[in-house]
């Protein structure tokens, strides 16, 4: 490899410490996620929504749809959910790396 091809991939890596994650936390809401993610729930009280998990109801053999129990919540005032499920929860950058398998 010639020295202005390592300088070009030096320069594509990525610094993660270097983002700023709370100022992505505030750009990106828990509702946009859960919107790309196709999240459709089944009850909503203000900011609470609940339905079903997209994490372990996506792992599951069985679909989203025979699941009896809607085991997700999801607090879009604080932007945190929880799966009372698969038992993971957090913000939303964690739930779009666990779902997706994609950094940002």
């Amino acid at each position: 490899m010639t020295p202005e091809h390592q300088h070009a991939n030096k320069d594509r890596t990525l610094d993660y410490r270097a983002i700023d994650y709370r100022a992505v936390r505030l750009a990106i809401p828990l509702s946009r996620v859960l919107e790309r993610l196709e999240f459709h729930p089944t009850r909503s009280r203000g900011s609470n929504l609940r339905g079903h998990c997209v994490l372990c109801s996506s792992t599951k053999s069985e679909s989203r749809a025979s699941q009896t129990q809607p085991c997700f919540a999801a607090d879009l005032s604080r932007d945190i959910w929880y799966c009372f499920g698969c038992h993971r929860g957090g913000d939303q950058l964690t739930l779009w790396l666990l779902a997706t398998h994609e950094p940002l």
